[in-house]
C-alpha cells in the first residue's frame, strides 16, 4: 500500500509537471509571437510616416530592432521595386499577396505564413502611404522550436522536482499507512489476549474501520477460543481412546496415528509418522483392500499382529480436499481367547457329564433289566454308581461355585485367622488323607491374621490340600505354611507329590485343565480346584506363583496383602 501511495502521488506531479510546462511553453509561445508582431507594427508605422527612404527605413530597422527585419516596397499595382534580400527584380508580382491587398484596401494588413523564398515561418506587415506599399517582414520561431529551448532546463527543473517530491512522497506515504500499520500492530498484538479486544485509530476517518475490527477480532477470540477447546477434546480423546486409530494418505502411508495404535505394532508413535503401512502390517489381504477403490466406503478385516488378533475397519473419507483412508484397529485377542475358553469350557463340561452319566446310565439298564442279581454284583455295580454319582455331585458343585466367583463384584471382608482356617480345612479331609497315606503337616505364625473372606479362605485351603493329597505318593506329605513378610501375608502348601512337567504349568490354573487324566478320574478330580483358587485370590487383590519339579513334589504360594490386616 505504501508503495501504490508513493507510485501514485509521484506520478500526480510528474503528470501535473507535464501539463504544467506544456502550457507554460503554449503561453510563452503566444506571447513572443504577440510582442514581435506588435513591436514590428510600431516600428513599421513610425519609420514609414517619417521617411520614404528605403535603404533609410532599412538601416533604422536594422538598428533599432534585436532580430533581423526585411523590407520590401511594392507600388499600387503589386509590382516589387525594392527588396532588401533579393533582387526585386527576381521577384514576382505581390499583388494578390494578402498583406498585400489589405493594405491597398485598408491602410495595412498583415499575415503570417511560409515563406515560399526562404521556406520559413515568417510574419508579414504591410503598410500604405503615398508613395506605395512598404512590407515588413520578420522569422517567427515555431512552438517546437521555442520548446525546445526550454527543453534542457525543464529536464533539470523536472529532476529536481522530481527528486523533492520522492522525498515528500515517501514521507507522506509512510504518514498515510502509519495509522494502518499501527492498528495493525495493535491487532496482532491482541489475539495474544483475548480480555484486551479494542483497536484504536488516529484519524477520525479510521474510527469505523477501527471499529469494525476490533468486533471482528472479538468473534475471532471467541471462535478461536472454541475451536481450542475442540481441539483439546480431540486430541485427548484421539491419544487416549483405547481402541487404535490410524489415517493414511491415499498412497498408504501414516498420517496421524494415536498410542493405543502405536502400541498394538510395538512402536512409537513418532517413529510411526510417514512410514508405509506396510511396513506395519504383511496381511496382503488387508494391503489389497486398501488399495482397492470400488466405491465401497467401509471394510472389515481380521489380522494378526505378534500374536495378537486385530480387527481393523476402514473407511475411505475426503478431508481438506484430500482423500483419506481411516482405519480403526480393535484388539479382539481377548474375545476371541473367551470365546475359545466359552467353547473349551462347554465341550469341557458335557465330556466330563458325559461320563459318569454314561456309566450311570448303563449300569441302571442293567439293574433295570435283571441281568444282575448276585448280591455280589450288586454291590460292586451299587458301590461304582454311588462313586459316579458322587464325582457328578462333585463337578456340578464346582462348576456352580465357579460361576458364583465369576459373577461375584463384591464380597465380605472379616479378621480371619489363617492357621485356624487351615486347620479345619485340613481336619475335613483327615480321612482323605488317611486312605492314601499322606500326613500334613503346619508350620508358621498361629496368631496371623488376615482382612478377607472366610468362607472363600477355607475354599481356598480345602481345594490346595485337597490337591496335594490327590496327587501324592503314598507315605508322602503336606506341608502349610503362614508367614508374614513385606506387607504380604504367605500361605504355601507344599506336597512330595508326583509334580507338574514344566509344558503343563502355565496352564494348570486353566478350568478343567488336568495333568493327568487318569489319575483325575480314579481320584475323583474336576480340573475346577485351581481354577477356583486363581479366582479367591484375585478377588482378594493377591497373587498365586508355583513352584514344582516332576516326580518331585509342588508348592504353591499365595501372597494375600495384610494392610488391614489386625495382629
Amino acid at each position: 500500500m505504501r508503495k501504490h501511495i508513493f507510485r501514485s502521488v509521484l506520478g500526480i506531479i510528474l503528470f501535473s509537471l507535464l501539463i504544467y510546462e506544456i502550457a507554460q511553453a503554449c503561453i510563452s509561445y503566444r506571447n513572443y509571437r504577440i510582442s514581435a508582431q506588435r513591436q514590428l507594427r510600431s516600428i513599421a508605422n513610425i519609420l514609414t510616416e517619417n521617411c520614404t527612404d528605403c535603404n533609410k527605413i532599412n538601416s533604422e530597422l536594422q538598428k533599432n530592432l534585436s532580430y533581423y527585419v526585411r523590407l520590401t516596397y511594392v507600388d499600387f499595382d503589386g509590382n516589387v521595386i525594392y527588396d532588401s534580400d533579393t533582387d526585386a527584380r527576381t521577384l514576382g508580382n505581390h499583388y494578390q499577396r494578402k498583406e498585400i491587398s489589405d493594405a491597398l484596401k485598408y491602410g495595412n494588413g498583415e499575415a503570417t505564413r511560409d515563406s515560399q523564398t526562404f521556406g520559413k515561418y515568417t510574419y508579414y506587415y504591410a503598410v500604405k502611404n503615398n508613395c506605395g506599399i512598404y512590407r515588413f517582414s520578420c522569422e517567427i520561431n515555431n512552438f517546437i522550436y521555442e520548446f525546445s529551448k526550454t527543453f534542457v532546463r525543464f529536464i533539470l527543473c523536472g529532476i529536481a522536482i522530481v527528486a523533492i517530491a520522492a522525498i515528500f512522497s515517501a514521507r507522506l506515504s509512510k504518514k498515510l499507512v502509519q495509522p494502518i500499520a499501527e492498528m495493525t500492530q495493535s491487532l496482532d498484538k491482541n489475539n495474544n489476549s483475548i480480555d484486551n479486544n479494542m483497536i484504536t485509530a488516529k484519524y477520525k476517518e479510521l474510527i469505523p474501520i477501527a471499529d469494525t475490527i476490533s468486533g471482528l477480532n472479538k468473534k475471532l477470540d471467541k471462535y478461536r477460543g472454541r475451536l481450542k477447546n475442540e481441539s483439546e477434546k480431540i486430541a485427548m480423546i484421539f491419544e487416549n481412546m483405547v481402541e487404535g486409530l490410524v489415517i493414511l494418505d491415499d498412497n498408504g502411508r501414516i498420517m496421524n496415528i494415536n498410542k493405543s495404535a502405536a502400541d498394538m505394532f510395538s512402536r512409537e508413535t513418532a517413529s510411526c509418522e510417514s512410514v508405509h503401512i506396510s511396513e506395519l502390517i504383511d496381511d496382503q489381504n488387508l494391503l489389497d483392500a486398501l488399495t482397492l477403490n470400488d466405491g465401497s466406503r467401509n471394510i472389515r478385516k481380521t489380522v494378526k499382529i505378534e500374536n495378537k488378533k486385530i480387527c481393523i475397519y476402514i473407511n475411505r473419507v475426503n478431508i481438506a480436499s484430500m482423500n483419506c483412508i481411516i482405519m480403526i484397529l480393535a484388539n479382539i485377542s481377548g474375545e476371541i481367547n473367551a470365546e475359545d475358553l466359552r467353547r473349551e469350557f462347554s465341550a469341557n463340561v458335557s465330556h466330563e457329564l458325559k461320563t459318569p452319566l454314561t456309566t450311570i446310565k448303563g449300569f441302571g439298564e442293567l439293574f433295570g433289566s435283571g441281568m444282575i442279581t448276585e448280591p455280589e454284583d450288586i454291590r460292586k455295580y451299587g458301590a461304582r454308581i454311588e462313586r459316579e454319582s458322587q464325582r457328578l455331585l462333585f463337578l456340578i458343585n464346582d462348576i456352580i461355585r465357579l460361576s458364583e466367583l465369576e459373577e461375584t463384584t463384591e464380597i465380605t471382608l472379616s479378621c480371619v485367622n489363617l492357621m485356624r482356617a487351615a486347620k479345619e480345612s485340613a481336619e475335613l479331609l483327615t480321612e482323605k488323607a488317611q486312605k492314601h497315606s499322606v500326613n500334613i503337616f503346619f508350620d508358621g505364625d498361629d496368631k496371623l491374621q488376615c482382612m478377607c473372606n472366610e468362607s472363600y479362605i477355607r475354599e481356598l485351603f480345602t481345594n490346595l490340600i485337597d490337591n496335594s493329597i490327590k496327587y501324592n505318593k503314598p507315605g508322602g506329605y503336606v506341608k502349610i505354611n503362614v508367614t508374614s513378610k513385606n506387607n504380604e501375608n504367605i500361605i504355601s502348601v507344599k506336597d512330595s507329590g508326583i509334580g507338574i512337567p514344566e509344558k503343563d504349568k502355565d496352564r494348570i490354573f486353566e478350568r478343567f485343565y488336568r495333568v493327568d487324566k487318569s489319575h483325575s478320574r480314579q481320584t475323583g478330580g474336576t480340573g475346577l480346584g485351581l481354577s477356583i483358587v486363581k479366582h479367591i485370590v484375585s478377588y482378594h487383590k493377591g497373587r498365586v506363583t508355583l513352584d514344582s519339579t516332576l516326580g518331585e513334589g509342588t508348592e504353591i504360594k499365595i501372597y494375600l496383602p495384610n494392610a488391614n490386616a489386625k495382629q
